[in-house]
């Protein structure tokens, strides 16, 4: 793929992104210090933005999917404010009955169901509403959720330690840089999230701190 391509589909999300904005704020509004929760789901929506983007040699999905792996970027964590035991589901719950202008009912279900998923088991038989959704929207999910745990996992102090990531897919596999100071937490979370990736994606990740 070309950069020219890259720069064309990056630019066609991000459109997309900026006419939804403005409809993602809302749910941000209902915990007591959205200021605090804000700065810790931007800054996993822009690592969720260049994992999609470089990994698109390897799931070959539309433009469309990243704008919705963004929003459960910044909706996945809203399920803290009805109880942090089982929050994950919470989160899928408040997605699904909130009002998303922009977003058309699949594109809600959709967001909601990554955000079910960005911690915890994976789908699989017993998750019935999973299985009801078409084979491309199932697989677009299997290949979306590991990309949001390892953003999540990223921030997982919440302190936006990690300053900059860089990814390169490749045949054989895919290599994350991270840079940053005190980050061994975020490294050892990725390295749990990267479990999952490679399982989905059967291609090895392999992450280090960025050199120089």
């Amino acid at each position: 793929m070309s950069s020219g391509d890259n720069r064309l589909q990056r630019a066609e999300r991000r459109a997309l992104q900026r006419e939804d904005e403005k409809y993602l704020e809302a749910p941000l509004n209902l915990g007591p210090d959205p200021r605090s929760i804000s700065a810790h789901v931007r800054h996993v929506a822009r690592f969720c933005e260049v994992l999609f983007d470089e990994m698109r040699p390897l799931h070959k999905l539309a433009p469309q999917w990243g704008k919705l792996l963004e929003a459960a970027a910044i909706l996945y964590d809203t399920g803290h404010y009805v109880s942090d035991t089982g929050h994950h589901k919470h989160s899928e719950y408040l997605v699904l009955h909130s009002e998303l202008p922009g977003f058309t009912e699949r594109e809600k279900k959709l967001t909601a169901m990554l955000c079910r998923f960005h911690r915890k088991s994976m789908p699989s038989v017993r998750h019935m509403a999973f299985q009801a959704l078409p084979p491309d929207d199932r697989r677009g999910l299997m290949l979306m959720i590991p990309l949001l745990r390892l953003a999540s996992a990223l921030d997982i102090s919440k302190e936006q330690r990690v300053e900059w990531i860089g990814c390169e897919a490749r045949s054989g596999g895919v290599s994350l840089s991270v840079s940053g100071s005190v980050i061994d937490l975020e490294l050892w979370a990725a390295g749990r999230a990267a479990e999952v990736f490679s399982q989905v994606y059967q291609a090895p990740l392999a992450i280090g701190r960025a050199q120089g």
